[in-house]
């Protein structure tokens, strides 16, 4: 056999290129989006929880600033979030809700009815706790005043304070019992008249004869 049709079979001595694996990068990217996940997991998660304590805080700011003067609900507020925004505002409130109480303290055995009547000028709030009893311990001194004198002119001037008093019943009462009284006495005082001019007539007309 010719050495042209002879096929040559020598082995092929170049090296072969091995494929790179692609696991590790597979791997890595599969770690590194678990740990986004993860962390993006665990930022939602305190997101969350700061915005409910954001929530929270803001009813319970809604609660104060309602007709509320019960100081413990402000100091539990102050406790609770101590760096709150509205930190300024409760502690105000919270001032002037003490002065309130105190002053109501100082003065509500007081029989000195200007001291109620300050009182309501202090603290002009028709929805404080306080307003009611102030009003009524007014109504009530100005009615004892008016008693101690017990004229027709002590009590119009509790009728024209308090035209619907819880006394303004028993004073118009008393008012038309005391006018009744003093037409009972005038009238008492002109019989006692004629009757004195009736017996200085008697006596006129003895002392004539005599």
């Amino acid at each position: 056999m010719s050495d042209a049709n002879h096929t040559s079979t020598r082995p092929n001595n170049r090296p072969t290129r091995k494929k790179k694996s692609k696991s590790p990068v597979i791997g890595c990217l599969v770690t590194f989006f678990l740990i986004l996940l993860v962390a993006g997991g665990v930022g939602f998660y305190f997101w969350y929880e700061h915005q409910q304590e954001i929530d929270q805080e803001e009813r319970d700011f809604a609660v104060l600033t309602g007709k509320n003067y019960n100081t413990a609900d402000f100091e539990a507020f102050l406790e609770h979030y101590p760096n709150s925004i509205h930190r300024a505002e409760v502690m105000e409130r919270l001032a002037a809700l003490r002065r309130l109480h105190a002053t109501w303290h100082n003065i509500c055995n007081s029989q000195n009815v200007q001291n109620f009547r300050q009182f309501l000028y202090n603290f002009p709030d028709t929805e404080s706790e306080y307003y009611v009893q102030c009003l009524h311990k007014i109504d009530s001194l100005d009615w004892v005043n008016a008693c101690r004198r017990m004229t027709v002119a002590s009590l119009s001037g509790y009728q024209q304070l308090h035209p619907d008093g819880e006394y303004a019943m028993a004073a118009a009462l008393a008012i038309d019992s005391l006018r009744e009284a003093e037409a009972r006495q005038r009238e008492m005082m002109a019989d006692s008249a004629f009757l004195q001019a009736q017996i200085h007539g008697a006596l006129a007309d003895t002392v004539a004869i005599w």
